[in-house]
């Protein structure tokens, strides 16, 4: 919940994450930056809600932002997009948290909803037995097993809309 957290090595760990993410920042070359995009918005915004450091927001900021999938609100093919995980953690952040872009969160939150009801909500109403997500991911990617509801998940939280607790239960 804090830098501080609950757990007697927290410190050590928060430590730990911002000499990673400083040395990420420093030694990634400019080739690998397509990719490295995509775990750095979660850090951003994991570190961001550690510290409310401003310069962890604006790093997230950039990153979610400028994201295709954040843009058009879609859901990953094989596991959740990081923009997903991250939006999750922004979007529920309180409104007193350090440095807060409330312009920003509301971004975040209306393109959670929009991937909520557009890749669960929205299939799950058109079939029988109510499965929520894209018809091909579905089946081929294992989602029976391993149903990925980040989405729904984190706009149960902060709507407590019923609609997005039951497209997880029966997704």
């Amino acid at each position: 919940k804090s830098a501080k957290g609950k757990h007697p090595s927290s410190a050590k760990w928060l430590k730990e994450a911002n000499a990673a993410y400083a040395w990420a920042q420093k030694n990634t070359p400019a080739k690998h930056e397509a990719h490295a995009v995509h775990p750095r918005i979660v850090a951003a915004a994991s570190l961001y809600r550690c510290t409310g450091e401003k310069k962890y927001l604006d790093q997230f900021r950039k990153d979610i932002t400028s994201h295709n999938s954040f843009n058009i609100a879609e859901e990953g093919w094989f596991t959740a997009n990081y923009w997903e995980l991250a939006a999750g953690i922004y979007a529920l952040l309180p409104k007193n948290h350090p440095n807060l872009d409330l312009e920003l969160q509301k971004k975040v939150k209306n393109q959670v909803l929009a991937a909520a009801d557009k890749e669960y909500v929205a299939t799950a109403a058109k079939r029988g037995y109510r499965m929520g997500f894209d018809w091909i991911k579905m089946n081929s990617c294992g989602t029976f097993s391993t149903p990925m509801v980040t989405s729904p998940a984190v706009a149960y939280k902060f709507t407590g809309d019923r609609k997005y607790l039951d497209v997880m239960h029966t997704t």
